[in-house]
């Protein structure tokens, strides 16, 4: 009879807790989660599309963290724009949701390498989650040379607030990054070095070498293997080698009057230099480092380009307030002389190479190139006397320095519209907009 009492007790108990379990969401299987897609949404936040579900289809909780390599698991910062974490319905076949994770709040500026994100359901017990990563989240800093402060500014642009300086050289002129973004070159025009900057912690830098070159480097450029810079030395007329391992200039290569901007073809194979005293371009076989070819161009060439598909040499001629666009097949004579602003000091193209930008120094403005018709279609005011420019990593904005006003303007390129603009410091003369 005790048996048979307990046996029954026991038969209750677990019915008891069947009940339990389809009264309170419990019922097993226990929830599942999958992560779907995530999306950097560019404000500092990271948008997690994800799917639940329970056997009867009850609401579940949500419990979310991130792990820093050799960090531990920290529970996020929810975003705008998230659904929250309690009361989230499922169903049998699955149910579709939105988490928003705050990660400028978390992680603080700038972009982060090695992040992973875990999202785990419940309902009464802990269910079965998901875990994304490694994953890169953040928007990559935007370095900004001042050349009377002789420093470089590093600007987060989601806040658009200063985050750190890093002091350099006399006079900074030009900036060059590594392909990953974590080493940033730049040429001390007053000087004559180069300093080499790491960027291995997100809010801060250091200096990690210093180069001697030739006299008044205004330009360099970093081949995509970290392993060779080529700096342009406006005052002896050559380009330096450096090599970035020992940090020395090995050659010189004598090219040009003057010689102020150079760029590297998307091959390498190639250096274009624009020599701005005697209205020439030399173009050198990096390979033999040597010059192979001299072209005539306009008036004061100050800056130089090559498109990402290898289409066009782009020649802007301050001057005479002209675009030269060569294709790179035939450089005899320009594909077409493009008007643009007052004078074009400085060049940038979108990775697609369907948009080129001119910064015109003379009128204040932008001037929007379409490089399949080769025309200039809009202009877009800017701060005084824009110097440089670089695009974001996406394509989506266009980074402008502008020197006499001491700020940073930001382009929105799909807008053609300025979206913020912000003091940096004096005489920006140089900008890099990070890569991710």
């Amino acid at each position: 009879m005790r048996r048979g009492v307990a046996v029954k007790s026991v038969s209750a108990v677990v019915a008891m807790s069947v009940l339990m379990m389809a009264l309170f969401g419990c019922s097993e299987p226990i929830a599942e989660l999958k992560i779907i897609e995530t999306t950097e949404v560019g404000d500092g936040n990271l948008k997690v599309k994800y799917k639940i579900r329970t056997i009867d289809g009850s609401s579940c909780s949500l419990s979310v963290s991130f792990l820093r390599p050799n960090g531990v698991w920290t529970t996020t910062k929810e975003g705008s724009g998230s659904e929250g974490t309690k009361e989230l319905t499922s169903a049998n076949d699955w149910k579709e949701h939105t988490y928003v994770w705050e990660h400028k709040t978390d992680l603080g500026p700038g972009k982060h390498d090695g992040i992973k994100l875990r999202l785990i359901p419940y309902t009464l017990r802990k269910g079965y989650g998901d875990t994304v990563g490694p994953i890169t989240v953040g928007e990559p800093l935007v370095a900004v040379a001042l050349s009377t402060d002789n420093s470089i500014a590093f600007v987060d642009p989601v806040t658009n607030t200063v985050v750190f300086t890093v002091t350099v050289g006399n006079k900074p002129s030009a900036l060059a990054q590594s392909a990953d973004g974590l080493t940033v070159l730049v040429a001390n025009e007053s000087d004559d070095t180069v300093t080499v900057v790491s960027l291995k912690s997100t809010l801060s830098g250091s200096t990690i070498g210093t180069v001697t070159v030739g006299d008044a480097p205004v330009d360099i450029v970093l081949s995509s293997d970290g392993k060779t810079a080529f700096v342009a030395n406006s005052g002896d007329n050559t380009i330096g080698v450096i090599d970035i391992e020992t940090l020395t200039q090995t050659t010189t290569i004598p090219v040009g009057a003057n010689p102020v901007s150079i760029a590297l073809s998307p091959s390498e194979n190639a250096l274009f230099v624009a020599n701005k005293n005697d209205d020439t371009v030399s173009i050198i076989d990096t390979k033999s480092l040597s010059v192979v070819t001299t072209i005539p161009v306009g008036d004061e060439p100050s800056a130089v380009l090559v498109t990402a598909d290898n289409k066009y040499l782009l020649v802007a001629c301050r001057g005479e307030n002209t675009v030269w666009a060569f294709k790179t097949s035939n450089l005899s004579r320009p594909e077409k002389i493009i008007n643009v602003g007052s004078q074009p000091i400085a060049l940038a193209a979108t990775s697609d190479s369907l948009l080129a930008f001119s910064a015109n120094f003379g009128s204040n403005s932008i001037s929007f190139i379409n490089l399949e018709s080769l025309t200039a279609t809009d202009t877009i005011t800017t701060s005084t006397s824009p110097t440089a420019l670089s695009v974001s990593y996406n394509d989506a904005a266009l980074f402008v320095a502008c020197k006499n006003a001491g700020r940073l303007d930001k382009i929105g390129i799909a807008t053609k519209s300025r979206t913020g603009t912000y003091s940096v410091g004096s005489n920006p003369v140089d900008v890099a907009a990070l890569k991710r």
